[in-house]
C-alpha cells in the first residue's frame, strides 16, 4: 500500500525587503515551519514582499522625487563643499558610506542563503494577487497559518490591503489559523478596530504573543485568545545549536553582544556596563559585524558571548534558551508588552534594564526558568495542535 500523504500547511508571515531583513523575522518563520513539520506536516510559505510596486505608488515616488528634488541639489552642494573645506571629514563620510552599503549587500546576501537552505516551500506572489485569486494557493492546503511575528500590526504592514492579506480574507475559513501573531508595542487604533474584528471573526481559534494583544482581542470581539509563545521558543536550543555557524569574522574569546535598533541608542549606558569588555553590535549597519551577521551566525554569537544586550524581543528571547546574562533595554516600558509578558512569566523581569544599574543580574535560577519554558512550551504546542487539528 501506498504511504499515507502528509497534511500540508502555508505558512504566512512579514517577508522584509532585501535591504532590511530582520534577524528575529526569519528565525520565528523558520522555528514555526519546523514545529508545524514535527507535528506531521509538510510546510511550505507563502512569501510577499512587505512594499510591492504598483502604478500607484511609482506615481507617488516620482511625485516625491520632484518635490525632495531642491532638498537633494542642496545635499549636492554641501557635500562639495565638505570635501573642498573639510577634506577628512568627507572621506570620513565616504567612508562610512561604502561601509553601509557593503554591508547591505553582505547582509541580503546571507540572508537569501538562509532562506535558500531552510525555508522550503517558498510560493512568491503579492497582496493584491492572493486577494483577488485566493484558490490558487489555498488549493491542496489543509490549512494556512497566519503568524508570528507582527503580522497584525498596521503600522508595520502600512496598508489595509496587507492587513486583509495577513488577517487571511482571501481563505476559506474553515482553512484559517492563526499562531502567535503580535499588533507590536503599540496597539490598534479606533478607527482600524473594524478591519480587526471582521479579521478575527474568520478564525476558530485565537493566539496572541504578548498579553496586551490577548488583552484587545477579548475587548474587540468577547472572545478568548490563548496567550502562547513566539516560535523561536517552540525549539530547543539544542535544535538552534544544529543550525548555527561561526562568523567569518574575528570574535574575541570575551565579548559583549549588542541587538539595538539605533548606533547611538543606550550607547553610554551599555559602556558603562561592559567594562572596557569588546563589544560585537550587529545591528549598526557601519560595521562589518552587521554584514557578516546572518540569523546563524546571530544564534551562534549569542551562545558564545558572555553577556547580550538587546532592544530586540528575539534578542531577549534567544539570551533566555541559552542560558545567558543578559540585560533587556525597552525605549517604553509597556506592561503586557512582548518583552515584559516574556520575562514576567519566566520571572526575569529584574533582567529589564532600568537608570542607574551598575552591572548585569548574574543570579538567574535557570534551572527553574528552563522549567518555566517548558511548561509554556507544552500550552503552546498544544494550541498549535488544536490549530492543525491533531488529536
Amino acid at each position: 500500500m501506498p504511504a499515507e500523504s502528509k497534511m500540508r500547511a502555508l505558512i504566512v508571515t512579514l517577508y522584509a525587503p532585501e535591504n532590511v531583513r530582520n534577524l528575529g523575522n526569519t528565525l520565528q518563520h523558520y522555528a514555526l515551519q519546523e514545529a508545524v513539520k514535527s507535528l506531521g506536516y509538510e510546510a511550505g510559505s507563502l512569501i510577499c514582499p512587505l512594499i510591492e510596486p504598483d502604478f500607484t505608488l511609482a506615481a507617488k515616488n516620482r511625485i516625491n522625487a520632484v518635490i525632495k528634488f531642491p532638498a537633494k541639489l542642496a545635499k549636492h552642494a554641501a557635500k562639495i563643499a565638505l570635501s573642498l573645506i573639510a577634506p577628512e571629514k568627507y572621506r570620513e563620510y565616504m567612508r562610512r558610506k561604502s561601509a553601509f552599503t557593503l554591508n547591505t549587500k553582505r547582509r541580503g546576501d546571507i540572508f537569501a542563503e538562509f532562506y535558500d537552505k531552510f525555508i522550503g516551500g517558498k510560493i512568491y506572489s503579492a497582496y493584491r494577487e492572493v486577494l483577488s485569486a485566493g484558490e490558487k494557493y489555498t488549493a491542496g492546503r489543509d490549512i494556512i497559518i497566519a503568524g508570528s511575528d507582527q503580522v497584525w500590526a498596521k503600522r508595520i504592514v502600512l496598508t489595509d490591503e496587507a492587513l486583509r492579506y495577513y488577517y487571511l480574507f482571501w481563505a476559506e475559513k474553515e482553512k484559517r489559523a492563526c499562531y502567535a501573531p503580535s499588533y507590536g508595542d503599540t496597539l490598534p487604533d479606533s478607527r482600524e478596530y473594524p478591519i480587526h474584528k471582521e479579521g478575527l471573526e474568520g478564525f476558530q481559534l485565537l493566539s496572541c504573543r504578548e498579553k496586551s494583544g490577548c488583552g484587545f482581542i477579548r475587548e474587540l470581539t468577547g472572545r478568548v485568545a490563548e496567550l502562547v509563545l513566539d516560535p523561536v521558543l517552540l525549539l530547543t536550543a539544542e535544535q538552534w545549536r544544529k543550525i548555527s555557524r561561526r562568523p567569518d569574522f574575528d570574535v574575541p574569546d570575551h565579548y559583549v553582544l549588542r541587538y539595538c535598533w539605533k548606533p547611538e541608542s543606550w550607547r553610554g549606558e551599555q559602556d558603562r556596563i561592559a567594562g572596557g569588555m569588546k563589544i560585537i553590535d550587529v545591528y549598526d549597519p557601519f560595521n562589518e559585524y552587521c554584514g557578516r551577521t546572518g540569523p546563524r551566525e546571530f544564534i551562534w554569537l549569542v551562545e558564545h558571548a558572555d553577556v547580550v544586550f538587546s532592544e530586540s524581543f528575539h534578542g531577549t528571547a534567544f539570551s533566555v534558551m541559552f542560558g545567558k546574562k543578559f540585560l533587556s533595554f525597552m525605549t517604553e516600558r509597556k506592561d503586557g508588552g512582548r518583552i515584559e509578558t516574556l520575562l514576567s512569566s519566566l520571572g526575569l523581569e529584574g533582567n529589564i534594564y532600568a537608570p542607574r544599574m551598575i552591572s548585569v543580574p548574574d543570579d538567574i535560577d535557570y534551572a527553574a526558568v528552563m522549567s518555566k519554558l517548558h511548561a509554556l512550551r507544552g500550552v503552546s504546542l498544544k494550541y498549535l495542535r488544536g490549530c492543525l487539528k491533531i488529536q
